[in-house]
């Protein structure tokens, strides 16, 4: 084994970004790179932010009261993108639980059974 070993947080994925955000020279460190754009990790925190209120909106009352604990499950069926990225994170934000579908690889019907 090469390289520096590193312990695992005892946090959440989310946790652990959030309390890394407070540190201004991490969060405007290039976090993502895309054909497009760069994202900062303050960019990330501030789009997910803003997908997880319109998540909240769309899904509506249901989802509303979820906490950290929620076994609810959100499938998601976008290729790898930096919205991906960014809904990951808004699943987490709201407490649900992300459940990636391969839309271009599988046949609908395996979809629509994943997915009950």
């Amino acid at each position: 084994m090469t390289g520096k070993i590193v312990p695992i947080p005892d946090t959440s994925l989310l946790d652990h970004f959030t309390e890394k955000i407070k540190n201004p020279q991490f969060a405007q460190s290039c976090a993502m790179i895309t054909n497009y754009q760069t994202y900062t990790f303050l960019n990330i925190e501030e789009t997910s932010t803003h997908f997880a209120d319109i998540l909240r909106t769309l899904i509506g009352v249901r989802y509303r009261n979820m906490n950290k604990d929620s076994d609810s499950v959100i499938a998601v069926g976008f290729p790898r993108s930096d919205r991906l990225i960014f809904t990951i994170f808004a699943i987490l934000k709201i407490g649900g639980t992300f459940l990636p579908i391969d839309t271009m690889n599988l046949p609908t019907p395996r979809i629509v059974v994943s997915t009950y």
